[in-house]
């Protein structure tokens, strides 16, 4: 497992692919790393912590995940992968006792 910071640009591929967006339209040009834990909220840069998604994706599990945080009680937006991706990460950072700060303002 590489150290590698928490904003890595990867280039798609057939072995990498957008995990939330399965089929892209059009093709993501671009992918990242998204920390299911957050590294600011007390998340291990490690694989088990890491999933990848497009630009598109990651911002949209970020918004999600803000609207968690503030208590949104209405229909969330975003796909179901992404919603997946932003409850977990709020479980587990409220299975943690919440190190760390929540740090999205998306």
């Amino acid at each position: 497992m590489l150290d590698v910071p928490e904003r890595v640009l990867l280039h798609p591929s057939e072995h990498v692919a957008c995990q939330v967006h399965i089929t892209h339209q059009p093709k993501a040009l671009l992918l990242e790393y998204h920390h299911i834990l957050p590294l600011t909220m007390g998340g291990a840069n490690t694989d088990a912590n890491k999933v990848i998604v497009c630009p598109t994706g990651h911002y949209n599990i970020h918004n999600i995940m803000k609207l968690l945080y503030t208590g949104w009680n209405l229909k969330l937006p975003g796909s179901r992968l992404e919603q997946k991706f932003a409850h977990r990460g709020m479980a587990e950072w409220d299975a943690a006792g919440r190190p760390g700060k929540f740090a999205y303002t998306a």
